[in-house]
């Protein structure tokens, strides 16, 4: 598949869209009667965001590390303090190779989806109008980083 072809599972739309609708996103999420549901959000350069929501409870999400990215894209010390200072965690080896930070439902919410925005735009550096993948599925495994 050419890099700007998207299978028709995978609907595209702009960053800024996918920020504005996370909220909505992740209270459908809740609202599903699956046990736990995963967004993936794939940015045109490879890097991307995960969310795993636990039936009501919790969601965990992980923003892509060093070791998932090419060199050109890593995030820098400065990034790093950012998303610790905003209450992710760093990776952990093969078990949590991902930042993750673990936020309650539903409350947690709208705060979340602040801080991812700022998170895609001020640490990952994406442009608003830059294309994302965003994809749903049920895991058949539970999240690690919990």
């Amino acid at each position: 598949m050419h890099a700007n072809q998207h299978s028709p599972l995978s609907p595209v739309s702009s960053t800024a869209t996918m920020i504005a609708n996370l909220p909505s996103l992740l209270r459908a999420m809740v609202r599903d009667p699956r046990e736990s549901l995963v967004a993936l959000c794939t940015f045109s350069d490879g890097r991307y965001l995960q969310f795993w929501v636990q039936s009501t409870a919790y969601v965990v999400v992980e923003v892509c590390a060093n070791g998932n990215v090419p060199g050109a894209r890593q995030l820098s010390e400065s990034d790093e303090a950012v998303l610790s200072s905003i209450g992710f965690h760093a990776p952990r080896g093969t078990q949590s190779p991902n930042w993750w930070r673990l936020t309650a439902l539903p409350d947690g919410v709208d705060d979340l989806a602040y801080d991812i925005g700022f998170v895609v735009h001020g640490v990952l550096r994406e442009w608003l109008d830059k294309d994302v993948v965003v994809t749903t599925f049920a895991p058949s495994i539970a999240p690690i980083a919990t």
